[in-house]
């Protein structure tokens, strides 16, 4: 007798058959399979293939599709790349409109973009994830047969290329001419598809009805040598629910030239559940080896640590700590030190599978097992019968792996505490299917080689910046011996450079050296020593080592485009060297350290340490109230500046001059010069590399030194704009790093746009000296008007080359917030909703009302995830207070779409009806009121930000030229007054506390406001007495189905009679006993039918008092809601209740019933 395996020894047997599974499909046998089907339109049928790729023993390396569904887009597929037509408006096939719907489902719904029909192209291809992209290319046919045929071009070997065709006959629209002469031109050609033809050369003797388009096929690929491989007469189609009978034909062909045949190893079509009826899915096996994409990625998780710090330790012993007196010593140490990683990555860091490796299974097949059992009995069965129990099986199987997915989710959650991570993994389903790029287009010109596409980037990134051989770097610009530079301290302390290794992230890419943060955390007592040396020296000598120069710059798709082919729709990313990074971080906070002592950088500047995006609007709301609140009302003009590639476009011994004028120590300086000069890079794209090559211009994106360079080669901007004199006009300008507004406020439009553009004029003068290039077609410009202002929108626009023909907008994003014309806000909130509803979307994909993450957890991802989307920039934008004393404040109609976003998304959470009072959620869920919320921040931002010198300079500019009286009417001064109050109290109550609680204490005491507010006691269910944390504990350890249940009950809001009569569901309110409506109460306590199973609960719960049913042992009651309410939307979870059983329930279901004899035949335990 085997004795039973610990924990530890089955995990390792689970590793080991995981690895032999990937051995065997990476390892496999050179072939080749190609897989065709016709899959209706349908997702379900594209679902059951997605299943059945899954759960199949052998890679599927191409599947050619036929009459995909209009949202393929939106279905995800692990391991393959989904190659699919343009969106393309002139294809109009009817069924695009008509099966592209779908049920409209009663309740909360989330708008789905994912869910929007396309007009695709009627044909597309599956592509493994282990063929590399530039070894393939899909020509979609553009002539006659446009949208009904594609041409795949893979790529074998230097000396071959194989054409596989992909056709579909829709409606018999192909030109069967123009079609011959595509799929054979070649020589290498593969053809399959839906022909939608009877001829007897594929369909046998049987054929009665022969089309003339299908004597052409035949004809036309006979006298090309094509080789028919569907065996003659099998059937490919059926009508009905069977493979036989007059409603089958053979339609669904694959023809091979005759160079390729030699290479048929298999032609066959296996059994797919989900296939059963229509088109068969049809399997192509070819003797042809192909390349297959390596893995790259290093596990550092599955790492030794102690093997791997021993190793690394042995291959530092020999560096030892020599005296690093020159520049080129640092680089030979730096160099050692980085090698010394190299054998512990290589032997002791396990690469991730390969892409697209399938992961062994576990879970039986049903429909499997269902047909073994029919061979093994000899059971006979009609057809229909058969049909049936097997699209049943189908139908176990989908539910089965759904609730397997959800518990699955539901224990890594409880167990690993991995909510965000699912939360990520849930937003990565949601995202559409993208083609490989396989052209850029510049200037007019088509790249359309990797080479060409590399180049592209190239020249967009770095115009005329680059060079593939190094080149000299010009010499430092001569310091002036008359300044007198600032004091910085070169010292650098252990514990410093200890703390930094401690803090690194984990979980971020390494760079070319492959080192990442984790290898570092691992073996940080050996390396701590070297690493302080080293970075001692550089800052001694002030010195970059080149070790750390080289870097890899990564092309990412910009979120929301539907073009790819320009290169500004792709977003750079540099891939450093980690340690690099680190002596990088050191040199940045002494810095910033000298920046802030010193106030080095703009005040109007607001990407500098200490402030935000919040105080960049504040100062820009702050001026245009001010413009408002005075005697006459002047008008306020902005304009927002584009630079066209902010980072990479720096001149370099332009920002040493700046640098050296700001008074920068001579060691600081030869750090900078050192850290940008005899810098490398390559280019990745997705499925290509390319070479490396020298980068001479610019600041490297991605490194900790970067920003707050750029911070100081801007400065000239805002200086030359804030120098800028009018006596009619007065010039606001502020910036956020790169991004660049000037503010004009006058008595007159068209005086704005004058002075806009002398400004405009002032700033091209600078940027003409430096080097730097703006995009004046980009620029925003939007005259502010009052609300209530009787003055007619202007469209003057500044006379700036670039902006002739636009008009001003209504409004404008500025950094993440939506600024409209009047400052109502509406924008900004319709913005909101929108990122709101694709947050929860996102989280809508892990979970449904009755299985995946509990509420719990749900609550906490909208509380950190949704809820600060609502809130961004609140302190600038959400002004809410007292009607007489706080001025131009949101109309009521905002603040009740920001209340409807925050009730939507907690319905979603909780799990309550559509016409459950948003009041009754948030007590439900202990989630304070959105407009309670947004004003605790906002004022607590304002507490936080008073008597500082950015607070100051604001009151100057609201007291200028204004009397008291006009003071008060700016709704910012309003606003302080509660700010204050606030900060007052919170520090009578800090004195009696530790300084930590300092936030907490701003929070309750603004709770205990909030409270005393007969305002917010108006609602029963948010008065003092039923709000606080006691509600949401009982929801804590509760399934998901059973806290929806629990809510429901509680709120009254559920699926019985009365709620279903009042939405025109059901014909009456009374319950089937007839003594009364069908209520939560009466269910509970009075039903006459439920009086025999009410005994187990009384039983369990050991009382019989409604409202403690409720709120003691919740669970109970839920549990027995959940299997004797019948409602249908809990019929699945009725399953895991604990008074789930035939004898306990009255209204066990049919289809359980068939459920157990289902399973009792496929596993052969039915008499």
């Amino acid at each position: 007798m085997e004795m039973p395996l610990s924990k530890g020894q089955e995990k390792r047997r689970k590793a080991q058959r995981r690895k032999e599974r990937l051995t065997r499909l990476m390892d496999s046998p050179s072939d080749l399979s190609i897989f065709q089907i016709n899959v209706k339109a349908a997702p379900d049928r594209i679902q059951s293939l997605k299943n059945w790729i899954y759960d199949c023993d052998h890679r599927v390396d191409i599947v050619c599709l036929q009459d995909i569904p209009p949202n393929i887009r939106a279905i995800q597929f692990p391991d393959h790349i989904l190659a699919f037509g343009p969106n393309s408006p002139e294809l109009l096939p009817a069924r695009v409109e008509e099966q592209g719907k779908t049920k409209k489902r009663k309740g909360f719904q989330i708008t789905n973009p994912c869910l929007e029909t396309e007009k695709l192209h009627a044909v597309a291809y599956l592509m493994h994830k282990s063929i590399p992209i530039a070894d393939w290319d899909v020509e979609f046919h553009d002539d006659v047969n446009f949208g009904l045929a594609a041409t795949l071009l893979l790529r074998i070997s230097d000396e071959q290329t194989i054409a596989i065709h992909n056709v579909h006959n829709q409606l018999k629209r192909v030109e069967i001419s123009d079609l011959l002469q595509r799929v054979t031109a070649t020589g290498q050609d593969f053809l399959v598809g839906d022909f939608n033809l009877h001829h007897p050369s594929w369909g046998g003797d049987e054929v009665t009805t022969i089309e003339p388009q299908a004597i052409e096929l035949a004809n036309g690929l006979a006298q090309a040598g094509m080789e028919l491989l569907t065996t003659r007469g099998f059937r490919t189609y059926a009508r009905g629910k069977c493979f036989a009978g007059e409603f089958s034909s053979t339609i669904d062909l694959t023809y091979v030239s005759s160079s390729l045949i030699p290479f048929v190893r298999e032609w066959q079509s296996p059994d797919v559940p989900g296939f059963e009826s229509d088109h068969r899915v049809i399997m192509t096996t070819l003797n042809l080896e192909i390349n297959r994409l390596p893995s790259t990625y290093y596990m550092w998780k599955l790492a030794k640590p102690d093997k791997f710090r021993a190793c690394v330790g042995d291959s530092l012993k020999p560096i030892g700590f020599p005296a690093l007196t020159s520049t080129a010593m640092i680089d030979n140490y730096a160099r050692k030190v980085v090698q010394a990683f190299g054998p512990a990555i290589e032997t002791l860091v396990p690469l991730a599978s390969p892409p697209g490796s399938k992961r062994p299974k576990n879970k039986p097949n049903l429909v499997r097992l269902a047909e073994e059992r029919e061979r093994n009995s000899a059971v006979a069965r009609e057809s229909q019968q058969h049909f049936k129990v097997k699209r049943f099986a189908q139908n176990v199987i989908r539910k089965e792996r759904s609730a397997f997915f959800h518990r699955m989710l539901s224990q890594d959650i409880a167990k690993r505490r991995r909510l965000f991570f699912w939360a990520r993994r849930g937003a990565s389903w949601n995202k559409k299917a993208l083609m490989p790029i396989r052209q850029l287009t510049s200037d007019k010109v088509t790249h359309r080689t990797p080479d060409g596409m590399a180049g592209c980037f190239r020249q967009a990134m770095w115009p005329d910046g680059t060079s593939d051989e190094r080149q000299v770097p010009p010499d430092r610009p001569p310091d002036d011996s008359e300044r007198v530079p600032f004091v910085v301290s070169q010292d650098l302390e252990k514990s410093e450079v200890k703390s930094l290794i401690a803090r690194a992230p984990s979980g971020k890419a390494a760079g070319p050296d492959l080192l990442a943060y984790e290898g570092m955390k691992m073996a940080q007592e050996e390396l701590l020593p070297y690493l302080h040396h080293l970075f001692a020296a550089c800052l001694k000598l002030g010195h970059h080592p080149a070790a750390f120069k080289q870097a890899c710059t990564v092309m990412l798709r910009k979120a929301g485009k539907d073009y790819y082919e320009q290169p500004k729709s792709w977003r750079p990313v540099a891939l450093l060297p980690c340690m690099g990074k680190l002596l990088e971080k050191i040199f940045t906070y002494r810095l910033k350290q000298l920046a802030v002592e010193h106030n080095l950088l703009p005040d109007v500047q607001f990407g500098t340490p200490g402030k935000c995006t919040t105080k960049a609007l504040q100062y820009l709301l702050n001026n245009v109230y001010h413009a408002w609140t005075g005697k006459f009302r002047r008008l306020a003009t902005l304009m927002g500046l584009d630079i066209t590639g902010a980072y990479d476009g720096v001149e370099r011994v332009k920002l040493m001059k700046i640098l050296q004028e700001t008074g920068l120590p001579e060691w600081m300086l030869s750090f900078i010069w050192s850290f940008l000069t005899d810098r490398s890079t390559d280019m990745r794209l997705p499925g290509f590399t390319s070479s490396s090559f020298w980068v001479n211009m610019g600041i490297p994106q991605g490194s900790p030194l970067s920003p707050i360079l750029f911070l100081f080669f801007s400065m000239p901007i805002v200086g030359a704009a804030s120098e800028y004199t009018n006596s009619r006009v007065k010039i606001y300008p502020f910036a956020y790093v790169d991004d660049t507004y000037l503010l004009a406020v006058s008595n007159d439009y068209g005086d704005n746009c004058k002075a806009l553009k002398e400004c405009h004029d002032r700033i091209m003068e600078w940027a003409d000296s430096v080097g730097v290039s703006f995009s004046p077609h980009k620029y925003h410009v939007m005259h502010f008007s009052p609300s209530h202002s009787r003055i007619d929108p202007s469209k003057l626009m500044p006379k700036i080359p670039g902006l002739e023909g636009k008009e001003p907008e209504r409004s404008i994003r500025i950094l993440g917030v939506e600024v409209d014309c009047k400052l109502n806000w509406r924008k900004q909130v319709e913005e909101v909703r929108s990122k709101a509803n694709a947050k929860m979307n996102d989280i809508a994909r892990i979970c449904n009302t009755t299985a995946g993450i509990d509420m719990i957890s749900l609550r906490q991802l909208y509380i950190t995830t949704v809820r600060p989307i609502i809130s961004h920039g609140c302190g600038a934008w959400f002004i809410y207070g007292d009607q007489e004393r706080v001025k131009f404040q949101i109309p009521n109609t905002v603040l009740g779409s920001l209340v409807s976003i925050q009730n939507q998304c907690l319905r979603m959470v909780t799990g309550t009806l559509s016409r459950t009072t948003g009041r009754t959620v948030n007590k439900e869920a202990y989630v304070e009121d959105i407009l309670v919320y947004l004003e605790r921040v906002a004022t607590l931002q304002r507490a936080r930000a008073l008597d500082t010198p950015d607070h100051e300079r604001l009151r100057r500019i609201r007291r200028q030229g204004r009397t008291p009286a006009q003071f008060e009417l700016h709704p910012y001064h309003g606003l302080d007054y509660p700010a204050r109050s606030l900060l007052e109290r919170a520090n009578e109550s800090c004195r009696d506390r530790k300084a930590s609680n300092m936030s907490l204490n701003i929070s309750r005491h603004l709770e205990d406001c909030y409270y005393e507010n007969p305002r917010y006691r108006s609602a029963a269910e948010m008065d003092k007495a039923g709000w606080g944390p006691h509600n949401l504990k009982r929801y804590r350890g509760l399934s998901r189905a059973q806290s929806t249940m629990l809510i429901q009950c509680r709120t009254e809001f559920i699926a019985l009679k009365p709620y279903l009569c009042n939405i025109k569901a059901s014909d009456t309110p009374i319950c089937d006993c007839g003594a009364g409506p069908e209520t939560v109460f009466h269910v509970f306590i009075q039903c006459e039918m439920l009086a025999t199973a009410r005994v187990d609960l009384y039983t369990a719960l050991g009382h019989r008092d409604f409202y403690r049913m409720l709120s003691e042992k919740p669970e109970i009651a839920a549990d027995w809601a959940i299997t004797h309410f019948d409602i249908p939307q809990f019929d699945y979870a009725s399953l895991d209740s604990r008074f789930d059983s035939v004898e306990s329930s009255t209204s066990a279901s049919q289809p359980l019933n068939v459920l157990d004899e289902l399973k009792a035949w496929l596993y052969g335990t039915a008499t």
